[in-house]
């Protein structure tokens, strides 16, 4: 066997020279939605065939119709069949071989480790079909027990049934039927691909699982119009598709990257004129991705990309970065957001999400399965103007590298503590910082956004120009528009006292009373900010507390926190004077640690009392001892309690108002935030399940003591809560309203799926 200079293919070899694992995987998972790599005509007997025909060689119990040449054919069966074929075909990077050797057992690595088809013997042809001839090793990358490749003997003894478990690249659990290409078709020889190392097949099966389309889910309600009038009896020439779509998808496969069905079929759409492909997954996601790719170019990155694998190793939660979206875009201007949103408008499948810094731990937030997922980092631009009052910053920056810039010109904003976090997600949720009690929410000193609407147009939103949209963005998370970068009240800062203080968890009682009198006094003294920390390691079956203490002038020992850091034994005390860029790239470093990990939050806000303090920590510890011994590998449990004055809330309304419904509530509050994180990723409905439990007593405790209070903070919140709901109906309904007249088609509530919506079908 041989191909010529060109790759054409001589002898009994297919087009193609070498397989790719992007088409193996492609490959495998055609298999498995039950497409035949047989004759367009089998295929469409097989599809008519509600039993679903298998050929000969696949499971002893199924036998071939006998009459088959007096089945009749729909033209949505032969449609379908050869827009199948027409697939298939450019996935054939195989060698055919030839040798009229006896039945042979199916190799191993062909066929999953229990499946139903396991004994399954591979009959020897007919006269009709090209015989038998060994296949390329997956071990050695020659053929088989063939000294100069060209004198193919028997399977050797390694192509046999291995049954150890490094064999299989399969789940032990799976059942598959035999794959499609090891059945018999007397209209075609059977075609045995060079299978990749069985480790990296299984990595990319994993990988892939997600993504890979589904060619069995065919849209059968175009071909039914496109062939109506169309029917044909075996045996009679089989018809081609109208507008030639057949060769539509060969043209769209051929100009995508590595023939990846994963990645291409550039002009799918041409089939219907629509958005609806014939994969039924993400329906038009490939020609949304081949249109952005055309338009934007390098900024769009496919799995084959160094810039797609940043992308996804950058999401701090494990479940995020599972999610497995068809292209990445990567802007680096607005105007270049601006021309993806115009394109994905006029696709209605073409499903997407939107990644700041990638901290977010609801699934689907900021990544997507099979969409397209929009990755901020690289608009990342942080300029002051030259009074010092008004900060811009890129929509992908950092909270740590913008404090690392104003800090060396004596300026700060307010926003995120953790350097990692990314500054749009902080302030569209509306955002928790050190200097909350001096100047309120993060989102209340934004002064204008840039904005990309659904329409594609650039807007911005402040005081003067949309109002109304600048209020919802501030707690209405991404339902509007993309932000692009925000316009920050900036005011000069220098040194603070600010760090951790480590202390004994038998000392909680006198903790929970002082968090309470800092929450009550900080109105008296706003620049106090504490998040009392308690941690449990399953590993020493243990809590600790560890606090983060800042007082936002450089004053040491402030005596708004006497009553916390005279509370003995203390385990550490680093609190010293020093800028806020120290403590946030501090806590950006100790966030890398726990990259690749699954991360679940849930949250509550309750009135400030010490009492409830104690029996939330108490009903957490239950929890945590209860499913601790069902989690492999231990898990990691940490419980935030934040005081919340209600000074805070006069900023909002001074600022042209938010969206967070606080207004209404009087009276100082605590915030909770429970965050956990583990390796079993297993456990997850486990964890969550547990947390809403856990939350559901707390909150009966809670209103039973008068101090259960309705707000949700959204950037805390776990997927099964409803915090734009937690602002209230009046709220709600202006937002709403607003999105109805920003985006009157719903474009961010249909296509933009994850995180947190607005309640509203359009």
């Amino acid at each position: 066997m041989s191909t010529n200079g060109t790759g054409e293919a001589t002898g009994h070899t297919i087009k193609g020279s070498k397989w790719d694992e992007d088409e193996i995987v492609d490959r495998v998972v055609l298999e498995e939605s039950k497409v035949y790599s047989t004759s367009p005509r089998n295929m469409a007997v097989d599809i008519a065939n509600s039993s679903g025909i298998v050929y000969p060689g696949a499971c002893p119990s199924t036998t071939v119709p006998q009459d088959k040449d007096n089945i009749t054919l729909s033209a949505e069966d032969m449609a379908v069949a050869e827009a199948i074929d027409a697939i298939d075909d450019l996935s054939t990077d195989f060698e055919i071989v030839t040798d009229e050797s006896n039945t042979e057992e199916v190799p191993s690595y062909l066929t999953p480790k229990r499946t139903k088809c396991r004994n399954t013997q591979i009959p020897k042809p007919k006269s009709t079909a090209e015989p038998f001839q060994k296949m390329i090793s997956p071990r050695t990358g020659s053929l088989n027990n063939s000294p100069d490749n060209n004198n193919p003997g028997p399977f050797p003894s390694q192509c046999a049934y291995d049954n150890s478990p490094e064999s299989s690249m399969w789940a032990d659990d799976e059942s598959w039927d035999t794959p499609s290409y090891l059945r018999y078709d007397p209209e075609r020889p059977i075609l045995y691909p060079a299978v990749p190392p069985r480790k990296k097949m299984r990595q990319r099966v994993a990988s892939l699982k997600h993504k890979v389309v589904k060619i069995a889910r065919t849209d059968l309600d175009w071909v039914k119009e496109a062939m109506a009038s169309i029917r044909i009896k075996a045996g009679e020439e089989f018809p081609r598709l109208k507008a030639n779509s057949a060769e539509s998808i060969r043209n769209g496969l051929k100009n995508s990257s590595g023939l990846s069905l994963r990645g291409g079929a550039g002009d799918i759409s041409s089939l219907n004129g629509g958005g609806n492909d014939i994969f039924g997954f993400g329906v038009g996601i490939d020609s949304c991705c081949s249109q952005l790719s055309s338009r934007l170019g390098s900024s769009v990155a496919f799995d084959s990309s160094s810039t797609y694998t940043n992308s996804q190793s950058s999401h701090w939660a494990l479940q995020q970065s599972e999610l497995i979206p068809s292209c990445i875009i990567v802007p680096s201007t607005t105007s270049e957001v601006s021309d993806a949103i115009s394109i994905i408008s006029t696709i209605e499948s073409c499903n997407f999400a939107i990644k700041g810094a990638g901290h977010g731990t609801v699934v689907g937030a900021a990544n997507i399965n099979g969409g397209v997922k929009f990755d901020m980092s690289q608009l990342n631009e942080i300029e002051t103007n030259s009074e010092g009052t008004v900060t811009r910053i890129g929509a992908g920056s950092q909270w740590g590298e913008v404090y690392e810039y104003l800090d060396n010109r004596g300026l700060s904003v307010a926003g995120g503590r953790n350097g990692d976090v990314g500054v749009a997600g902080v302030l569209l949720g509306g955002g928790i910082s050190f200097y909350g009690p001096r100047v309120g929410w993060a989102a209340d000193n934004i002064l204008n956004v840039e904005v990309v609407l659904a329409s594609g147009e650039v807007v911005n939103a402040n005081a003067t120009s949309n109002q109304d949209l600048l209020k919802a963005l501030k707690g209405g998370n991404s339902n509007f528009g993309i932000a692009t970068s925000f316009d920050l009240r900036t005011f000069p800062q220098g040194e603070m006292w600010v760090g951790y203080l480590g202390q004994s968890i038998d000392s909680r009682e006198e903790v929970f009373q002082a968090v309470a009198d800092i929450a009550s006094n900080t109105n008296e003294d706003p620049f106090a900010a504490l998040v009392a920390d308690f941690k449990f390691n399953s590993a020493t079956r243990s809590w600790l507390m560890n606090h983060t203490v800042a007082y936002t002038k450089p004053v040491a020992n402030p005596p708004i926190f006497q009553p916390l850091v005279g509370i003995e034994p203390q385990l550490t005390n680093n609190i010293v004077i020093t800028n806020i860029s120290s403590i946030a790239l501090g806590q950006k470093k100790g966030a890398k640690v726990a990259y690749n990990k699954n991360h679940l939050s849930y949250t509550g806000t309750y009135g400030n009392d010490p009492v409830l303090l104690s029996k939330i920590f108490d009903i957490s510890n239950a929890t945590v001892h209860k499913i601790m011994p069902q989690i492999n590998g231990g898990i990691k449990w940490t419980i935030m309690m934040e005081p919340f004055p209600a000074l805070m809330d006069n900023f909002g309304e001074n600022n042209g108002g938010n969206s967070l419904g606080l207004g209404a509530e009087t009276g100082d509050r605590i915030v909770i935030l429970q965050l956990t994180h583990f390796d079993d990723h297993e456990a997850n409905d486990l964890v969550e399940t547990e947390l809403r439990n856990m939350f559901d007593e707390i909150s009966s405790v809670a209103s039973e003591m008068g101090l259960l209070r309705r707000f949700q903070y959204l950037n805390y919140a776990n997927k099964q809560q409803n915090p734009i709901a937690s602002y209230g109906p009046e709220n709600v309904a202006g937002l709403q309203a607003t999105s109805k007249k920003y985006d009157p088609k719903g474009l961010f509530q249909r296509q933009a799926p994850g995180g947190f919506k607005l309640g509203m079908h359009q």
